[in-house]
C-alpha cells in the first residue's frame, strides 16, 4: 500500500510542475490523436513521443522576439522531463537505444526546418559592482526627491541588490523560491556579524552568511555554503551589505538595541564581539504590502521581489534592455575572474591537484568540501575597482581636457606627433603602443567625431590647406570645451586603450547624492535606520494607516512638496497639487504667462463665488486685481514687434478652488419593493443594499449554485452569473453557446422589461423566419436591440414580438 501511494516529488516544486505540464500534454495527445486506449499495451513507445513533439511544436509560442521558433534548450528540457515522468507512471516504459537515437534525429530535423532555434532568447549582460552602485543610488535618489511609501521597503530592495552582488548568488538562494512553503530562505540566524576593532567609529565589522538553501541543495543542510564579507570604507557605504543589513535589523526590531550607537557599544563589550539577534528565526527579506506600503513581518519574500526591484532600478537609470538577476551573478563572476591580483583560496584547481582529485571529484563538489568555506573577501576586492575607476576617470578626463584646451588655444600646433603625447598615466605614445600588444584595440573612426562637429575650425582644414584662423572661433565653444571633455571618451581621439585600463562612466556614476551622508559611519547608519518620511496616498489630514513606527525609526512624518519658485512658501503633500500651483504661482520669474493664467483663474473663482451667493449680482473683479496699465514703449526704426502687455497680480492673492458637491448620505433602510420582496432586513450600508438589488431585483436574476459540471471538484458557491460564466469558460473550456445553455438552466424567474410596462420572458426571437433561432434573449434590452438592428423594428412595431408566458419559446 505504501508503494502504491507514492507520488512524484523528486526535484524542486518548479521542476515537478514542469514535469507534470509535459506529461499532461502527452496524455491528452495520446488519448485524442494516438488513441492509445485501444491498444493492447498502453505504454508509450519512442514513435509516440516523436509524433508528439512533431505535433506539439505548432501549438507553442517561443519567447525569442526575433523569431517564432521554439528554443532548442526548452525542447530538450521537455524531452528529459517527459521521459522521467513516463518512467514514473509506466512500470514497463523504457526506450531502447534505437528509439532514443531516432528521437534525437526527430528533434534535429525540427531544428533544421527552422521550427527550433539555438539563438539565445536575450543578450547576455554583465552587471558588476559599479553598475549595482548606480542602480541603488538611483533608487535612493528617487525616494529622496519623489518620496516613497515606506523606507523599510526601499531598504529591503536596496539590500537585496547589494547582497546578491556581494554573495555572487541567485535570488532564490536567499529569498523564497517558487513552490517552496517552508523556511527555505535566509534567516537572521544565518547571518553572523562580528567586530575585529575596538573603536565605535570604525569597528571593522565582518559578516559570514550561510546560504543553507542554494539551488539543488534546499533539502540538503549538509551542503551549506558560506561566504565572508568585510566592512567597506565610508565612501562605499551605499554598497556595503553589512551596514545595510544592520540598518534593516534596527528598523524591524531584529536586534534588541534601538539605535546604532547602543548596538555597536554592546557588540564591542561582548567577549566574542558578535551581534545578537532577537528574532533569529525570522526571514531577513519580508514580503511587501499592497503598493509597497510596508513589510509583512514574518512572511518571507519571493524571488519576484528581487526581479521587480531590478526592473524598477533599471527604468530609473535608463537601461534600454531588461536587467535579469542572472546578469548580476554573471557580472560578479566576471569581476572575480578579472581581479588584478589572485586571491588565496579562490582557485580549486590547485587544491584538487594537491589532493589528487579527479575532474569528476572537483565538479561534484568534493574538492570544495575538503577546502571548506571561502575565507577570502571577494566583494572587498571587487569594490576596490570602483574607487580605482573613479581615480582613473578623473586623471584621464583631466589629461584629455588639458590636451583639447591646448589644441583650441594653439590650433597651429595640434598636429604634434603621438610620440610626444602623454596619456593619463604619464606614458608617452611609444610606451602606450608597447603596453597594448595583444590587447583589444579600438577601431579607428572613419567619420567625424563630436569634437569635429562642434569645433570644426580646430580639426578641419580650409580648401587651401591652411587651418581656420583662431579669431573665428566662437567664444561660447571655448567655454563649453571642458564640458565636452566630460561627455567624450577620456582617451585621446582614435588612440587605443591600454590593456590594464577599462573605460569608465562619467563622474556622477560614482558620486553619492548629497542627501545620503557617507562622511562618517555613525551618520550613515543613523540615516538608513531612522529615516521615516513617507509619501501620502490620499489628501486626508493626519498620518495614513500604513505608517510604520517602532524600532530605530523616527516618528513617521509626511513628505511635503514645495513650490520651486523663490519667495513662495506653498507646500502640499501631493506633487500634483504643487505642479498645478506652479502654473499659477505669482512668484514665477517668467511673469506674463503665469500672471495671466492666475488672473483668469482668479476672475473665474470670483465670478463663481458671486453667482453662488446672489445670482442677481453681476460678477466683478476687485480693483486690486485689475491689471496695471502697460508702460509706454518707444518704438524704434528696426523694431517690428508689437509691445506685449504684462498685467500684474498681487502676490498675496491666490485663486480660490471651487467647492465639490456634497455626497448624498446613505440612510439605513429596508427594501422598498414590499409587493414583490419578502425580505424585511434593514440594510446598514449602500454596499449591502446594492448587493440585495443585484441578487433579488436584477434584470438578470440568478440562484446561487455550485458548478453543475459533474467532473468539477470545486465546491465554490457561485452567487454571480458573470463569475460562473468565466469559471465554466476558463476551467472547463466550454464553447460560448454551451455555456449560455448551461446558465439558462439556472434562471428561475422571468425578466421585467426595461423601459416598458410589458413583461418580457426569456425566449428566442419571435420574428418570423429569424435566422438567430438558437440564441436565447435573457432580458428586454438585448432583445430590443436585436429587433432594431436585425429586423428594423421600432416603437409599437416591436409589441407583437415581445415574448410573454404564453408565447415564449426556447430552442429545442
Amino acid at each position: 500500500m505504501f508503494w502504491k501511494t507514492l507520488r512524484d516529488n523528486t526535484g524542486s516544486p518548479a521542476t515537478i510542475r514542469q514535469r507534470h505540464y509535459w506529461l499532461n500534454m502527452f496524455t491528452s495527445f495520446a488519448k485524442s490523436t494516438l488513441d492509445i486506449s485501444k491498444r493492447k499495451s498502453q505504454t508509450p513507445i519512442g514513435a509516440d513521443i516523436g509524433r508528439f513533439f512533431s505535433a506539439v511544436i505548432s501549438y507553442l509560442k517561443g519567447r525569442n522576439p526575433n523569431t517564432d521558433a521554439i528554443s532548442w534548450v526548452y525542447f530538450k528540457s521537455g524531452k528529459y522531463q517527459l521521459h522521467k515522468a513516463l518512467t514514473i507512471k509506466y512500470p514497463d516504459y523504457k526506450l531502447s537505444r534505437h528509439e532514443a537515437q531516432h528521437l534525437d534525429m526527430a528533434l534535429k530535423r525540427l531544428l533544421d526546418e527552422g521550427k527550433l532555434t539555438r539563438e539565445p532568447t536575450r543578450e547576455k549582460q554583465w552587471i558588476g559592482a559599479v553598475m549595482v552602485k548606480k542602480l541603488v543610488l538611483t533608487l535612493v535618489q528617487n525616494a529622496l526627491v519623489n518620496g516613497v511609501l515606506s523606507w523599510d521597503v526601499l531598504l529591503s530592495k536596496w539590500l537585496g541588490l547589494v547582497l546578491q552582488s556581494a554573495l555572487n548568488c541567485r535570488p532564490g538562494d536567499f529569498r523564497q523560491s517558487y513552490g517552496w512553503n517552508g523556511t527555505q530562505h535566509l534567516l537572521w540566524r544565518h547571518v553572523d556579524i562580528r567586530a575585529f576593532g575596538d573603536n565605535t567609529d570604525d569597528p571593522k565589522l565582518a559578516m559570514k552568511i550561510t546560504l543553507a538553501y542554494t539551488k539543488g541543495k534546499k533539502d540538503k543542510p549538509e551542503s551549506n555554503f558560506a561566504l565572508q564579507v568585510h566592512q567597506l570604507d565610508n565612501e562605499a557605504s551605499v554598497i556595503d551589505p553589512i551596514k545595510l543589513i544592520i540598518g534593516l535589523a534596527l528598523r524591524v526590531e531584529a536586534v534588541p538595541e534601538r539605535d546604532w550607537k547602543t548596538l555597536v557599544t554592546n557588540v564591542l563589550s561582548r567577549p566574542n564581539k558578535s551581534l545578537v539577534w532577537s528574532k533569529p528565526d525570522f526571514p531577513v527579506f519580508c514580503s511587501f504590502m499592497d503598493s509597497g506600503r510596508g513589510l509583512i513581518l514574518g512572511s518571507a519574500a519571493g524571488t519576484n521581489q528581487q526581479i521587480a526591484a531590478l526592473n524598477e532600478a533599471g527604468r530609473l537609470v535608463g537601461v534600454l534592455d531588461r536587467i535579469w538577476s542572472t546578469d548580476i551573478r554573471r557580472g560578479a563572476a566576471g569581476e572575480i575572474a578579472n581581479l588584478a591580483e589572485p586571491i588565496t583560496g579562490s582557485s580549486m584547481t590547485l587544491v584538487a591537484a594537491g589532493l589528487g582529485h579527479s575532474n569528476k571529484a572537483r565538479f561534484q563538489g568534493i574538492t570544495e568540501a575538503y577546502a571548506g568555506d571561502l575565507r577570502a573577501d571577494l566583494y572587498g576586492k571587487k569594490t576596490e575597482r570602483v574607487k580605482a575607476g573613479k581615480t582613473l576617470h578623473d586623471e584621464r578626463r583631466k589629461a584629455w581636457v588639458n590636451d583639447q584646451t591646448t589644441k583650441l588655444n594653439t590650433p597651429q600646433q595640434h598636429h604634434k606627433s603621438k610620440e610626444n603625447h602623454i596619456n593619463a598615466n604619464g606614458k608617452r605614445g611609444s610606451e602606450v603602443v608597447s603596453a597594448t600588444v595583444g590587447a583589444k584595440r579600438r577601431k579607428p573612426s572613419t567619420g567625424r567625431t563630436a569634437l569635429e562637429v562642434l569645433h570644426p575650425n580646430t580639426t578641419a582644414p580650409l580648401a587651401s590647406g591652411s587651418p581656420i584662423p583662431d579669431d573665428l572661433i566662437d567664444p561660447t565653444l571655448r567655454a563649453v570645451s571642458d564640458h565636452l571633455g566630460y561627455t567624450q571618451d577620456s582617451n585621446p581621439l582614435n588612440e587605443p586603450l591600454v590593456a590594464s585600463e577599462e573605460p569608465v562612466g562619467p563622474a556622477d556614476d560614482y558620486e553619492v547624492p548629497a542627501g545620503i551622508p557617507t562622511d562618517r559611519l555613525e551618520t550613515f547608519m543613523n540615516f538608513i535606520s531612522k529615516i521615516n518620511v513617507i509619501l501620502a496616498q490620499s489628501d486626508r489630514t493626519g498620518l495614513p494607516g500604513y505608517a510604520a513606527s517602532g524600532g530605530s525609526r523616527d516618528d513617521p512624518t509626511i513628505k511635503l512638496f514645495v513650490c520651486q519658485y523663490s519667495n513662495c512658501d506653498y507646500t502640499h503633500r501631493w506633487r500634483q497639487r504643487v505642479d498645478k500651483h506652479e502654473d499659477f504661482c505669482p512668484h514665477r520669474p517668467d511673469g506674463f504667462l503665469g500672471k495671466l493664467f492666475a488672473l483668469d483663474s482668479l476672475a473665474d473663482a470670483v465670478e463663481a463665488k458671486y453667482n453662488e451667493d446672489d445670482p442677481t449680482v453681476q460678477p466683478t473683479v476687485p480693483a486690486t486685481v485689475q491689471p496695471a496699465a502697460p508702460a509706454p514703449v518707444q518704438p524704434t526704426v528696426q523694431s517690428t514687434v508689437q509691445p506685449v502687455v504684462q498685467p500684474t497680480v498681487p502676490a498675496t492673492v491666490q485663486p480660490e478652488a471651487k467647492a465639490k458637491p456634497a455626497r448624498k448620505k446613505y440612510t439605513p433602510k429596508q427594501c422598498p419593493k414590499k409587493d414583490e420582496c419578502d425580505i424585511d432586513k434593514v440594510f446598514p450600508n449602500q454596499n449591502q443594499y446594492n448587493q440585495h438589488n443585484k441578487l433579488h431585483h436584477s434584470a438578470n436574476p440568478w440562484t446561487s449554485i455550485v458548478c453543475q459540471i459533474p467532473e468539477c471538484s470545486s465546491k465554490v458557491v457561485w452567487v454571480d452569473r458573470h463569475d460562473y460564466y468565466h469559471h465554466v469558460r476558463n476551467v472547463h473550456r466550454m464553447s460560448p453557446d454551451d455555456v449560455t445553455a448551461l446558465l439558462n438552466q439556472n434562471n428561475t424567474v422571468d425578466f421585467q422589461a426595461t423601459g416598458t410596462s410589458k413583461v418580457c420572458a426569456r425566449s428566442v426571437c419571435l420574428y418570423p423566419n429569424c435566422k438567430h433561432t438558437g440564441h436565447v434573449f435573457n432580458d428586454w434590452p438585448a432583445y430590443r436591440g436585436h429587433l432594431r438592428r436585425v429586423h428594423q423594428l421600432e416603437g409599437e412595431d416591436r409589441v407583437p414580438y415581445i415574448p410573454t408566458q404564453a408565447t415564449a419559446r426556447l430552442p429545442s
